[in-house]
């Protein structure tokens, strides 16, 4: 019983760090058209990633067999290669796919190895943990931590490489930022629109202004008379009521000054000249 209880201790030891290995390990790549990283993320049905964080988008083609996604995220982008490509030039996609091709075998190559590394180490540091007089012999458990690694790298390298063509692609992007930036545009459509027709309404109103006059009647005959008030001490629109009386009758409707002060009723001596006569209602 003890002897096979340290076995699956090793067991169980080798598969931690071998999975330890496989979600932790990173690999950045550099490209012809920028930089790219890899990771697997398991748990999830089998997929090849591909992200852009920049623009929150991503592509996820359903090409492999293990329950785990092989992400490959652009980090970066070739400021040539945009500049290229809005210059109406072309991209070699063909160079592209070979060297992202590449790329993910050099990965998958360097993270078989440290998935290894990581069980068979770990498993070996068990075995040694719990070897005793009673247990089974160190060269079994150790034998055991390698036949584990070993399997799960086969089966690693068996279900994990992307398989098959690479097409039919699910598109998808997630994070807040998407709907905000949908209601942004939305919004901002409509404030055009609303921004339209508020200019169409003000070029209306101006036509309308500088039309009117024309279309009035000639006031030449008729009697003048000019209405003013709340003036509030303001001295500076004196003049302009002046040169609109001219001699005219002027109702001013109240609010000379604001307190009636003996100040304030110096400024309301001018008022009283500017009409002929001038009808003057307090406020």
């Amino acid at each position: 019983m003890r002897r096979g209880l340290a076995t699956v201790v090793v067991v169980l030891a080798v598969l931690g760090g071998s999975y330890a290995a496989l979600v932790s390990f990173r690999q950045e790549a550099r490209l012809s058209v920028g930089s790219i990283r890899l990771s697997i993320s398991p748990g999830h049905k089998g997929a090849l990633d591909l992200y852009v964080p920049l623009v929150d988008w991503g592509a996820r083609f359903e090409a492999i067999r293990l329950p785990a996604r092989l992400r490959v995220d652009v980090l970066t982008v070739d400021r040539r290669v945009v500049t290229r490509v809005a210059q109406g030039g072309a991209v070699d996609v063909a160079s592209v796919r070979t060297e992202a091709r590449d790329a993910i075998a050099r990965y998958l190559r360097t993270l078989l190895a440290a998935v290894f590394a990581a069980g068979a180490g770990l498993g070996i540091l068990v075995a040694f943990a719990v070897r005793n007089r009673s247990g089974p012999r160190l060269r079994y458990t150790l034998l055991s931590a390698l036949t584990t690694a070993t399997g799960v790298v086969v089966t690693l390298g068996v279900l994990l490489p992307p398989r098959g063509p690479i097409e039919q692609p699910q598109y998808y992007a997630y994070g807040p930022d998407i709907p905000r930036a949908l209601q942004a545009v939305a919004a901002a459509t409509r404030s055009t629109k609303a921004l339209d027709g508020e200019l169409n309404a003000q070029l209306v109103g101006l036509a309308q202004l500088v039309l009117a006059p024309g279309r009035r009647l000639e006031l030449d005959g008729f009697p003048r008379a000019i209405v003013a008030s709340d003036l509030h001490n303001n001295v500076l629109t004196l003049p302009v009521l002046e040169r609109a009386a001219r001699g005219a009758p002027v109702l001013f409707a109240g609010d000379a000054t604001d307190r009636g002060t003996p100040l304030e009723a110096t400024l309301t001596r001018r008022p009283l000249k500017a009409g002929k006569p001038l009808v003057f209602v307090t406020g």
